[in-house]
């Protein structure tokens, strides 16, 4: 049995994604994008959070629309299907913006414990102000 060995630049040459599958992937992400952009217009999403966001998609724009940078990435991390490694990125991605995330809720959580506590202490003193008088 004779098997087919081809050279690995004709191999990855193959593995390149369609250019449907291109087109489609950065058409979702610039609506993406767009619906972001409309979310801090409106006020419902704070810059600063948003700005990861944008960074993700423009990051996600680089290797989709730049083949050579999906091939050398791919080769770098094992990976043979293109497609796959975009997957495996935003998996990544997501789960280290998720992180980031319950980082600040974390704060957050302390922040209002601190705060009602800090209410409840004043109440206690303006009702032993107001037996005072």
């Amino acid at each position: 049995m004779s098997y087919f060995v081809m050279d690995s630049r004709t191999y990855w040459r193959k593995k390149k994604m369609n250019l449907r599958l291109q087109l489609v992937v950065a058409a979702v992400i610039i609506l993406a994008m767009i619906y972001i952009t409309n979310k801090i217009r409106k006020r419902q999403v704070e810059l600063k959070y948003a700005l990861i966001w944008y960074a993700l998609g423009i990051v996600y724009l680089l290797f989709d629309l730049i083949p050579p940078l999906q091939i050398g990435i791919c080769r770098l991390l094992g990976i043979t299907v293109p497609i796959n490694m975009l997957i495996f990125l935003a998996i990544g991605l997501i789960l280290l913006i998720i992180f980031q995330q319950t980082i600040i809720v974390s704060k957050q959580t302390k922040m209002i414990t601190r705060l009602a506590q800090e209410i409840g202490i004043l109440n206690e003193e303006i009702k032993e102000q107001e037996r005072k008088l």
